[in-house]
């Protein structure tokens, strides 16, 4: 979670050196390593959950540990908000458009009435990432995005539905 930063630097500098790999099938395309990160982020992406809970195999391994259990589905919540850090990181470095930023935000909160707990977390991570970028954005879309992104998050935090633990500010 810590390195997404790290991990965003590292695809901007190493598509400088390496632009295109050999397809992987013959006749295939070349593919390039900003094309490989966005394909990982976009299939983490869409395999967030509604919720984070046990699967039935998941209780079936740390059947009678309970802490075990509360670890795994830590690690699992972890990974998924590391996600959306590194989804941010790569608009502020120039890799994702605001197009691709919006899409994410749209469909995580903006298009349903009652979004899950874990999807508002996963919006706010990603708008505390890149939202001071999209408010200073004098020439593009971020001011009119980071506003329709705030006001729906404000919209979320006055159900009073939410967790205390989620952070609105």
């Amino acid at each position: 979670p810590h390195y997404s930063e790290t991990y965003a630097d590292m695809i901007v500098i190493l598509q400088q050196k390496y632009r295109e790999f050999p397809p992987e099938t013959e006749g295939g395309r070349p593919q390039t390593l900003v094309r490989l990160a966005l394909n990982t982020a976009q299939e983490e992406y869409e395999a967030l959950p509604k919720s984070i809970v046990p699967t039935d195999e998941q209780e079936e391994k740390f059947k009678g540990d309970k802490d075990g259990l509360g670890q795994e589905m830590g690690r699992q919540k972890k990974r998924l908000l590391a996600n959306m850090k590194f989804i941010g990181n790569l608009y502020l470095r120039r890799v994702l458009a605001h197009a691709i930023v919006g899409a994410v935000v749209n469909e995580l909160v903006l298009s349903k009435e009652t979004p899950e707990e874990l999807h508002v977390d996963c919006a706010l991570t990603l708008v505390k990432t890149i939202g001071h970028t999209l408010d200073n954005d004098e020439k593009g879309k971020g001011p009119v995005l980071i506003k329709t992104f705030l006001f729906r998050l404000r919209e979320l935090e006055q159900k009073k539905i939410y967790s205390s633990r989620l952070n609105f500010e």
